[in-house]
């Protein structure tokens, strides 16, 4: 004896293309799409928590921004940071991917051991920095103190906290501008480094003239 189908699943059967995605947009919708409608608004009007109700005032918040010195040195601030960062990251990335991309022995586990900074979460990768670069029990301290050289404020101070932060950055992600490039240095072609070995290039000049533009 066959059971009939209930009204439910007819229905769900009937609007396939609309039931099954429909729990995925409603999450989209409540996570990302009000809150990002939600500052929009906030971003046009003047809203002052406990004095009354919004009021807009159009681009007033935009222009005030810039006048406003936190903004603007804040802004000075991460382009410094990203900028240096990425640079290091980048001009290391590429220097130790070419340098992996040579066979040697053991070159498997060194890059194992390698990539472990770019697996660790960024959670446990800040809390084992925070304690390195704590002024008074971090290692980095000790270390420098155990050669005669004085100990750093590390964060704690205005003209070393970017600079730390920054190492901590290229630590982190520099194994993975590394497995970027040494994916496409692994997929170049033999034949232009043999026809310039043949030819006499160097090191130098088939890294510059081929692996670079390659």
């Amino acid at each position: 004896m066959k059971i009939a189908p209930s009204v439910l699943t007819r229905f769900i059967d009937r609007r396939q293309a609309f039931a099954y995605p429909a729990p995925a947009v409603a999450t989209l919708f409540l996570i990302v799409i009000i809150p990002i409608v939600f500052n929009l608004t906030l971003a046009f009007n003047k809203w002052t928590i406990g004095l009354g109700q919004p009021r807009f005032i159009g681009l007033g918040n935009f222009l005030e921004l810039l006048s406003d010195e936190r903004v603007l040195n804040g802004l000075k601030l991460m382009i410094y940071f990203s900028g240096l960062s990425l640079s290091l990251e980048m001009v290391l990335g590429l220097l130790i991917a070419v340098y992996f991309n040579r066979q040697f022995k053991g070159s498997e586990v060194v890059q194992a051991i390698y990539i472990l900074p770019f697996a660790a979460t960024p959670v446990a990768v800040a809390l084992i920095w925070r304690i390195m670069l704590n002024p008074e029990i971090g290692v980095l301290n000790y270390l420098l103190r155990s050669v005669g050289l004085p100990g750093s404020l590390w964060v704690s101070s205005p003209q070393t906290v970017i600079p730390a932060l920054v190492m901590v950055d290229v630590w982190k992600w520099t194994p993975m501008i590394t497995l970027i490039v040494l994916a496409g240095l692994k997929s170049l072609p033999h034949e232009p480094y043999e026809a310039a070995r043949v030819d006499g290039a160097s090191a130098l000049q088939i890294f510059w003239y081929i692996t670079l533009p390659l």
